[in-house]
This record gives C-alpha cells, structure tokens and sequence, in this order.
C-alpha cells in the first residue's frame, strides 16, 4: 500500500516515459508539417512574384482605358467614365461623361504599335539584355510613328483633334512604355528575377533552420 502512494515507482516512471516519447513523435509530426507548409508557402511566394512581374497585359488595359478617359472604381471594381461639371443654356450645373481621348480605331493603332512594350509579347522584350542607346532608338522609333499616325489620321483617331490632346495622348502613352522598355536595359529583369528567388529560397531557409532549433532532443 506504501509503494502504491509512492510517486517514483517503476510503473510511474515506466508511464513518464511512454508520455515523453509521445510528445517527442507528436512534435515531430508538428515540426514536420510547419516545415512543409513554410516551403510551400515560399514556393507558391516566389512563382506568384515572378508571374507578376512579366505581366504586362493588365498595363495595357490601364493604357487603353485611359485613353477612353475612364478611371478605375475600387469599391465596383470596374472602369468608370470620368464625370465634369458643365453650365447649362438655363445657368444651371450639370454633369456630362468626359469624352474619350481616342476612338476605338485610335486604340486599336496605339495597341498594335506598343504591344511589343505592353502586349503579350512584351515578355520577350522585358527578358532581353539591351543596351541604352538601342533602347531609345526602339521608343523613339515608336513614338514617331504613332504620332505620324495621330497627325495623318486625325480626323479618324483623334476624338478631339486639339495641339494639347494630341499632346496628353502622347504623354500617356510615353508614360506607360519608358519604363517597361528599360526593364531591358542590361538584363535587368532577369538580375531582379534571380534576385527575388534567392531571397525567397533563403526565407525558406532561415525559417526551416529556427524550427530545427527550437526542437532539439538531448
């Protein structure tokens, strides 16, 4: 009855020890699995960036909309008219729908000329190694044709044929093709890619390496 009120007996022990090695599977199976899901996580990470970075397409839609003076609605998630107040003949506010900067031909052109900087095909662009002074010559040799295009056209493309509209059409457009050309420049892209997965792969790393840490076995 004595050994039976004894808190170190040989069953007691013999039980300790069965519960240790319980935990010990049991944090395995945990360590295990926190590993797995850090690597997958990293991974999933790492192409999800990658395939941000080489679209270019959605670029496009931003440009083609707004060249049709439209903006994007966050709360509908949709591409709306943009709005301005005008005076009616009887004195009194009212708001009209912008008109678009281009018509539909108009887009049409500017989208066949920039796909090569904005399309799908942009890939092949943003992934090369060119040097500066061809990069320019390529935009320059883009902008002059489509501003051939809008002069000799006008009246086909140009919605409002105006010196200052032709000139916000052309700067928006510049805007959105400068920056995606020189993503070339030098290999850029590709030094930014292979830097990106290398940061992701030591991530992943460093986390596997604190989770072994905190589930050492003496």
């Amino acid at each position: 009855m004595f050994e039976s009120l004894n808190q170190n007996t040989p069953e007691k022990r013999e039980l300790e020890s069965e519960k240790r090695q319980m935990n010990v599977v049991r944090e395995g199976n945990a360590l295990n699995s926190t590993n797995e899901a850090v690597l997958m996580e990293a991974l999933n990470g790492k192409s999800d960036l990658i395939l941000w970075q080489q679209d270019l397409v959605q670029g496009l839609e931003v440009l083609k909309n707004r060249l049709r003076n439209r903006f994007f609605d966050v709360t509908s998630q949709t591409w709306l008219p943009r709005i301005k107040t005008m005076i009616d003949r009887e004195g009194k506010p009212v708001q009209v729908e912008m008109l678009p900067l281009l018509t539909e031909e108009g887009i049409a052109m500017i989208e066949n000329q920039i796909s090569p900087f904005l399309g799908i095909e942009a890939k092949n662009m943003i992934n090369s190694n060119l040097e500066r002074e061809r990069i320019l010559k390529m935009l320059e040799d883009t902008s002059n044709v489509v501003c051939d295009n809008l002069v000799d056209y006008y009246d086909t493309y140009i919605v409002d044929p105006s010196p200052s509209n032709l000139d916000n059409i052309l700067r928006i457009i510049k805007n959105m093709i400068i920056p995606t050309a020189f993503r070339a420049r030098d290999g850029w892209t590709k030094i930014q890619d292979n830097t990106s997965i290398k940061r992701v792969d030591t991530f992943a790393g460093t986390q596997d390496n604190e989770q072994k840490k905190k589930f050492t076995i003496f």
